[in-house]
């Protein structure tokens, strides 16, 4: 989607990270969408790591740490220092919670203006010496991407207030669906019957996720029923064990990682999010823009999204047969979705730019009225 070129602005990300998952993904789509409004972007990296998916516009300057430093390492400073003394930044942006210190630090010594940390999933933030450093003298705002996840994180520490932290969604193209894939058919690929009833999951293989429900769960469900399970992570070898021992493994598909997802989103009846905790996960906001039929946990975010129920359905982390409860009813049609309102409020309250548009606000110090909410439509 192309967006009108405005003045131009120098933006440094950080995100040193060895693991592919929604923060990294949404990393990329920032500054790709940054670059085409005409900024000019830098980001820093480990070498070695995620090269092509981060080179994801020819205005996007990519400079490579050799490897993670602790913070107690003098080598760490010198290399943020040289990069920001040689980029200048007019706004900063760190990605991943174990970046904060010394993006602020070396930010807030090299006179950088606007010094922003990202937190994608609720997390404990203490009240010690470190985070007043950081968000009273080194002056750093808070973005979160759900409502939820900040409120809680400004319960739980004195730092942190309603003035240095705001809400930004993660934004997504409410008319992706439209856009051309690959043409794969996986229902065909994988030989399901075609009585066959496919549930989706999505995302990164580790506990979090909640993926090791999903023997439970299928359990509650008719046999016909098949789950599509795209994502690759630590815990691929064990979740692989877990389905052969249960019996399911001949009705859990494992796709591995996705360039295009697509296809995925296509082959599915419903989209089943099982995650024990979240910020607001992206493959909600995905499977709403293809239309589909939603049940997620009531991790943070959900609600927020599904508009505590009018856009997809609910159940309690962990309670899997109270997913399996929604599920049914999904099965049995009677609980239907509307893909035209679905693509409507991501449209409306979470699209690609009006991220991009209030990210761009805050790196360059024009922050708009605080904070974000949605309320159902």
């Amino acid at each position: 989607m192309e967006m009108t070129t405005v003045t131009q602005s120098t933006f440094l990300f950080v995100c040193l990270t060895d693991v592919w998952g929604g923060i990294e993904k949404n990393v990329a789509i920032r500054i790709r969408e940054l670059a085409r409004r005409g900024h000019d972007v830098h980001l820093i990296m480990l070498a070695g790591t995620f090269e092509e998916q981060f080179s994801v516009h020819p205005g996007v300057t990519l400079w490579r740490l050799p490897r993670r430093y602790s913070n107690l390492n003098p080598a760490l400073y010198l290399h943020f220092v040289r990069i920001i003394r040689a980029v200048r930044p007019t706004g900063m942006f760190a990605a991943l919670k174990d970046d904060w210190w010394i993006s602020s630090v070396c930010a807030a010594a090299l006179g950088i203006p606007n010094r922003l940390l990202y937190l994608g999933i609720q997390r404990k933030i203490r009240n010690n010496l470190k985070y007043r450093m950081i968000f009273r003298w080194f002056q750093a705002r808070l973005i979160t991407n759900s409502t939820e996840v900040k409120n809680a994180v400004i319960k739980s520490n004195r730092w942190l207030t309603e003035e240095n932290s705001t809400v930004i969604y993660n934004g997504f193209d409410a008319d992706q669906d439209q856009s051309p894939g690959s043409g794969l058919d996986w229902r065909r690929r994988l030989g399901l019957p075609d009585d066959a009833w496919v549930i989706g999951c999505a995302g990164r293989l580790s506990r979090q996720k909640g993926f090791d429900l999903i023997p439970d769960l299928l359990a509650r469900l008719p046999a016909n029923t098949h789950v599509l399970l795209a994502g690759e992570g630590a815990e691929a070898s064990a979740l692989d064990a877990q389905f052969q021992s249960c019996g399911v493994a001949d009705r859990v598909h494992r796709l591995g990682h996705l360039d295009d997802m697509k296809p995925f989103y296509e082959s599915l009846q419903c989209f089943v999010l099982l995650s024990r905790n979240e910020g607001m996960a992206n493959v909600l906001n995905e499977a709403l823009c293809y239309g589909l039929p939603i049940v997620s946990t009531r991790v943070p975010g959900s609600a927020e999204l599904l508009g505590d129920g009018d856009f997809g359905l609910l159940a309690n982390v962990e309670d899997v047969a109270a997913v399996a409860s929604q599920v049914g009813r999904i099965m049995d049609g009677d609980w239907q979705c509307d893909p035209a309102k679905q693509r409507e409020r991501i449209a409306k309250h979470f699209s690609l730019p009006l991220m991009v548009r209030r990210l761009e606000a805050e790196m360059t110090h024009q922050a708009p009225a605080r904070p974000q909410t949605v309320t159902p439509l």
